[in-house]
């Protein structure tokens, strides 16, 4: 990038749950740290959740929805239930061959996992009152 000249990166959430109008932050290189700044009045202290919490939370509901157990669905998809268990406390964010075997084990494909967990995270309170969480590089 030449010297002096800025790029603007613009963050648009969800239509149905994004903060009224773009978030934009300015880089004045590549490399440089950009945090997105809450709209005013949101609570203090309140972070986006995470992809792999609202992963795991999706996960668990599809689950509970079928009526099975942990280690039924951990053995399906060839995983431990310890491991299927951080899954779904958002504890792991998990490789998309093992989101695959979860998603196969529960019959759902993984289109349709990311979509709901997705559509969770953007319902949330804190993804419709903040522009961001932590820092992302810019590249």
């Amino acid at each position: 990038m030449a010297r002096g000249r800025r790029a603007s990166l613009v963050a648009n959430g969800w239509r149905d749950a994004s903060p009224s109008g773009s978030v934009t932050a300015t880089v004045g290189r590549v490399g440089d740290g950009v945090r997105l700044l809450r709209k005013r009045g949101s609570p203090r202290g309140e972070v986006e959740p995470l992809w792999r919490q609202g992963v795991g939370e999706q996960l668990r509901a599809d689950r509970v929805r079928r009526g099975e157990r942990i280690a039924d669905v951990a053995q399906r998809a060839g995983v431990s239930p310890q491991y299927l268990s951080e899954l779904e406390r958002g504890k792991k964010d998990p490789s998309s061959e093992i989101l695959s075997a979860i998603a196969g084990a529960l019959e759902v494909t993984v289109a349709e996992l990311t979509l709901s967990a997705g559509t969770r995270l953007a319902a949330t309170r804190a993804a419709s009152h903040l522009g961001s969480g932590p820092v992302c590089l810019a590249a």
